[in-house]
C-alpha cells in the first residue's frame, strides 16, 4: 500500500481509480513509519455507482470514521483560509457554502484560499483545533495538503438581509451533529470531541444572500 500524510497522520491505502489517485497525489509520503490508519475498500462494496465514485466515497468514509480514534472529525463545509486562520461555512447541499467562500476569494484576493471545499477534517492537535486538507473534497479537487488553525464556523441559511449571530453550545450541537459522520460505535468519542470544540470555538448562524456585503457581514462577525 502507498502511504499518505493526511491531518498529521500516516494513512495507508492503494488507490486504483482515477479520482482518488489524482486527489491523493499531493498527500503522498515516503516513510517507513507504521500507518496510523489503513484504508481498504472491499470488492463487495455497493455497485450501483461507478467503481471510481465507489472507491472515492467509501475510502473517504472509512478515513473519517477512523479519524475519530485520533481526536478528529469531518465537517460538511467549505473551508476558506484568510490570514492564517480557517473559517468554515456549512450548509445543506445547494444552499451556497462554496459560492460564499468563492466570494471571499474575490473579496480578499491573494490573502485567501480554499483549504477544502466540501469535507475538511477537524483535529485536536497539541490542545488546539486545526483544520486539515484531505484528498476527499467533494465534486471538485479543491483542497490543499495543509493544516491551519481553526478560526470559526458558520452555518449558512439563505436570507434577504445579511445577519450573523453567535450560537450557544446548545444551539450549535445539533447543527454540528447533522453535518458530520456519526458512526454508532464511536458515538462517545464524537460527543467528547464536540464538547471540547464547542467550549473553545465560536460558532455562528449566518443568514445571507450571495453578495460582497454577505462577505463583509460574515468576516466582521467571525474575525474576533
Amino acid at each position: 500500500m502507498k502511504k499518505y500524510s493526511v491531518a498529521s497522520l500516516v494513512v495507508a491505502m492503494q488507490p486504483k481509480e482515477k479520482t482518488l489517485s489524482i486527489q491523493s497525489r499531493p498527500y503522498e509520503l515516503k516513510t517507513e513509519r507504521k500507518a496510523d490508519i489503513i484504508i481498504s475498500v472491499s470488492s463487495d462494496s455497493i455497485r450501483e455507482i461507478s467503481d471510481d465514485s465507489n472507491e472515492y466515497i467509501y475510502t473517504g468514509a472509512e478515513f473519517y470514521r477512523k479519524l475519530l480514534d485520533f481526536g478528529g472529525m469531518v465537517l460538511h463545509a467549505s473551508a476558506v483560509v484568510l490570514d492564517g486562520r480557517a473559517y468554515l461555512f456549512s450548509a445543506k447541499s445547494g444552499v451556497g457554502k462554496s459560492t460564499h467562500t468563492s466570494l471571499w476569494l474575490e473579496y480578499f484576493g491573494k490573502r485567501a484560499y480554499i483549504l477544502n471545499d466540501d469535507k475538511p477534517a477537524l483535529r485536536l492537535i497539541n490542545n488546539r483545533f486545526m483544520v486539515c486538507g484531505t484528498p476527499w473534497s467533494g465534486k471538485t479537487n479543491n483542497s490543499r495538503n495543509e493544516i491551519v488553525p481553526l478560526g470559526a464556523i458558520a452555518f449558512i441559511k439563505p436570507g434577504i438581509k445579511n445577519v450573523i449571530r453567535r450560537l450557544c453550545a446548545e444551539e450549535a450541537l445539533p447543527l454540528m451533529l447533522s453535518n458530520t459522520l456519526r458512526p454508532s460505535d464511536k458515538a462517545v468519542m464524537l460527543m467528547t470531541l464536540l464538547d471540547r470544540l464547542l467550549c473553545c470555538t465560536p460558532i455562528y448562524k449566518l443568514h445571507c444572500d450571495m453578495s460582497m456585503e454577505a462577505v463583509e457581514c460574515s468576516y466582521n462577525g467571525m474575525k474576533g
